[in-house]
Formats: C-alpha cells, sequence, structure tokens
C-alpha cells in the first residue's frame, strides 16, 4: 500500500472485506464505479473459481479487468508443531484411523486451499473433515486453539506463526522451505499454484489501466516490497 501510494502520487485504502471465499468483497469491487479509484487485490480462486462454482456469485471473470499480477507461489499443507504430522503418510494414517473426523481448515469453500485437499484426499484415499473459516487468518486462529490440524494455504504463514510445512504443492522445492518436500516426492502427482493479482472494474479506460499497471510493476520492484 505505501509503494503503491507512493507511485500513484495519490492515497490508497485499504480495506478487508471478508466472507464466502473472497466474493463478498469482490462482487463489492465489481458494482463499483470504473474510473480506477476502486480497485480489488484477491486471489485467482475469488475470480476464475468462484463465478463456476458458485453459479449465486453475482460476477463473472468478464467483471473484471486484469491490472497486474501480484504473487505468485505454491499452495502449502502446514499443521501446527504440536500435532506431531510431519509428513502426508502421517495425515493419511491418522485420517484413515478416524474417517471423516480429522479435521482441515480451509480460506473457505471453493478457495485454492479446498479444491487442493480435496484432490489430495481422492488421491490418498481417505476421508477429513472440512471445515471453511472467512479467511487464512481465522484458520489459522482455529489451528493455535487446537480445533483444527492443518491448513492449505499461503506459504508466508509457515514462518509467521511458526508452523510445520507437511507438503509444498509445486513441481519443485520452495527456496524458503528447503526441507518441506512437495506433494510429488511423497507420492502423489499435485500441483496448486496460488496467485494474487490487481483487478479493476470491467470498463475502466485502458489509459487508467495503463497508469495502475505501471504503478503496480514500480511498487512490486520497490526494495522494501520484494
Amino acid at each position: 500500500q505505501p509503494a503503491l501510494a507512493e507511485e500513484l502520487g495519490a492515497s490508497v485504502l485499504v480495506r478487508n472485506v471478508a466472507g464466502a471465499a473472497g466474493t463478498v468483497g469482490a462482487a463489492e469491487a465489481a458494482r463499483a464505479k470504473p474510473d480506477g479509484t476502486t480497485l480489488l487485490l484477491t486471489s485467482m480462486s475469488t475470480v476464475v473459481i468462484q463465478p463456476s462454482f458458485r453459479p449465486s456469485v453475482p460476477y463473472r471473470v468478464a467483471s473484471f479487468a486484469p491490472v497486474c499480477l501480484v504473487a505468485d507461489a505454491p499452495a502449502v499443507l502446514m499443521t501446527p508443531q504440536s500435532t506431531g504430522l510431519r509428513t502426508i503418510a502421517d495425515v493419511a494414517a491418522r485420517a484413515r484411523a478416524e474417517p471423516g473426523k480429522l479435521p482441515f481448515a480451509t480460506g473457505g469453500i471453493g478457495g485454492l486451499g479446498h479444491l487442493a485437499m480435496t484432490a489430495l484426499t481422492r488421491a490418498a484415499g481417505i476421508e477429513m473433515n472440512h471445515i471453511p473459516f472467512r479467511g487464512s487468518g481465522d484458520a489459522v486462529a482455529a489451528m493455535q486453539q487446537g480445533s483444527v490440524s492443518m491448513l492449505t494455504a499461503e506459504a508466508n504463514l509457515v514462518h509467521q506463526y511458526g508452523l510445520h510445512p507437511i507438503a509444498v504443492f509445486a513441481e519443485k522445492r520452495m527456496p524458503q522451505y528447503p526441507d518441506a518436500p512437495t506433494v510429488r516426492e511423497q507420492g502423489y502427482d499435485l500441483a496448486f499454484a496460488l496467485w494474487t493479482g490487481l483487478y479493476a472494474p470491467a470498463g475502466t479506460p485502458d489509459a487508467m489501466l495503463d497508469k495502475l499497471d505501471g504503478a503496480c510493476g514500480r511498487a512490486l520492484r520497490a526494495r522494501a516490497v520484494a
């Protein structure tokens, strides 16, 4: 936010709108006046997956004009250190001991974390208890309280909250977590990338989109942001 504000030469106000895997905030942004003063920062699941997953979502992919890609990183399956879960084999064994009871958290139904875990449970032939939250922040809080055992979400949460990375949904290991094996290394050919982008309402003039794109690119190259 500070870097983007500096590049635009204008104030940038951040307002977090949680709920329904990001669709509440996205719907509000889609209804905004297309003049470049209201933008949406969100993950691909909100803009791409949800309109197909939920017919009731009041917007479509075409409701937005893409501005710039902000982040692109694999989803990571993580757990509190206290659970003792260290590998997918550990997870599968515990799930098979109590079918349908082992709880895992996601940031919402139809989000990428939900899809990744659905793919993993099907590939491993196990059943677990999906507990959706309003966002990854609420999911982490629930893990810390002991009500859920796992979360598949952004990698930065691992370091931020002292969690254990069970597996990385990527083709190769992440430099930040070299000891965390990929899901493929643990026997399942799955990869899910979490990318986040900046969008404007459809109909925003091209000149404004170009201005926002340039400012976003320069902000992302700023040392503090990197």
